[in-house]
């Protein structure tokens, strides 16, 4: 796929809006994850909030803390649909 970083398999900004078009930030990635789990950025530890290309496309991966728990979630980058989430 053109734009696909080699060494990590992630897009940097710059290659995200190439091939994504980009209507999401990392930023408001985050934002609708932390809704959807009913917390505040300040609630949270951030593990990581990054793009990723998994076998349906590109989606941003969300990963966080809270209360002992991990909560992982993947984004649309076109809307900031959630896609999947878990938490252990």
């Amino acid at each position: 796929m053109k734009g696909l970083n080699k060494q990590n398999n992630f897009l940097n900004e710059q290659e995200l809006e190439n091939v994504a078009g980009g209507q999401i930030t990392p930023d408001e990635a985050v934002e609708a994850a932390l809704k959807h789990a009913k917390l505040k950025k300040g609630d949270v530890v951030m593990k990581k909030a990054m793009m990723d290309y998994e076998d349906n496309g590109l989606v941003y991966e969300v990963e966080f803390f809270h209360n002992g728990l991990e909560y992982e979630y993947n984004i649309d980058p076109r809307n900031g649909a959630i896609l999947g989430f878990e938490k252990d």
